[in-house]
C-alpha cells in the first residue's frame, strides 16, 4: 500500500478560506440543497488556536463539537483531488466538445420491425 503524506492544517485553513466566497466563481463551494444544518455545524466544527509551548508560538486545530466527520471527509476529498492533479480546464473543455457535438439521428424503423420488437419484450426484457 503506497502512503501519501496529507497537509491537514493547510487543507482545513484552504477550506475554510473558501467557505467564506460569497459569490460563485473560482473557489466558490457549491453544496446539494438537501445538505442539512448538523453537515454545516461539522463541517465548521474546528476552529484555529495559537498557544506557545517553550516560548514558541504554534498553531492547532481544536474541536469545539463533538462531531467533525463533514471536515475530515472535506480535507479527503481535497487531498484525493490534488493527488490526481486533474486538468480540471481539459475536462470543462471536453465535456463542452461533447455538449456541442451534433448526435446523429436514429434511422427510421420500417413498422414490421417496431411490430416484432415490441413482440420481443416482455416484462423480463423490458427491464433496464
Amino acid at each position: 500500500m503506497r502512503l501519501f503524506p496529507v497537509g491537514v492544517d493547510t487543507a482545513k485553513e484552504l477550506i475554510y478560506a473558501r467557505l467564506k466566497i460569497g459569490e460563485p466563481g473560482p473557489g466558490y463551494c457549491h453544496f446539494p440543497a438537501h445538505y442539512d444544518d448538523e453537515y454545516f455545524r461539522q463541517l465548521t466544527a474546528e476552529q484555529i488556536v495559537t498557544r506557545f509551548s517553550k516560548g514558541y508560538r504554534k498553531r492547532e486545530w481544536k474541536k469545539i463539537r463533538a462531531r467533525n466527520e463533514a471536515l475530515d471527509c472535506r480535507v479527503s476529498a481535497l487531498a484525493a483531488y490534488a493527488l490526481l492533479n486533474a486538468n480540471i480546464n481539459q475536462i470543462a473543455n471536453r465535456i463542452a466538445m461533447k455538449r456541442e457535438a451534433v448526435e446523429p439521428k436514429p434511422e427510421p424503423v420500417s413498422p414490421a420491425r417496431r411490430i416484432r420488437r415490441a413482440k420481443q419484450q416482455n416484462w423480463v426484457n423490458g427491464w433496464r
